[in-house]
């Protein structure tokens, strides 16, 4: 065992340079495995839900605006025409 560490770190230099070993027993121990269950469709529900939280914008917030520039404005503005005639 010595005569592999020695082989290991024979190209260090002895006055700059400390080796530390460490034995360690695993019988008792417990291997915690963490795998990562987030995709990007979830990052983005999960992002779009706090946006919408504080922004208070929202699908249907969208689609009045958009029906309001689109639908409701140009029918206001004819009616507006016709009544200045």
């Amino acid at each position: 065992m010595r005569e592999r560490i020695r082989e290991q770190h024979r190209d260090l230099n002895e006055t700059t340079s400390i080796v530390v070993h460490f034995r360690v027993k695993l019988e008792n121990c417990k291997i915690i495995t963490q795998i990562p269950t987030e995709t990007w469709l979830t990052l983005l529900s999960a992002l779009g839900g706090v946006f919408n939280m504080f922004l208070g914008v929202g699908l249907f917030s969208a689609l009045e605006f958009l029906c309001l520039i689109f639908i409701k404005l140009p029918l206001a503005m004819r009616s507006y025409r016709k009544i200045g005639k």
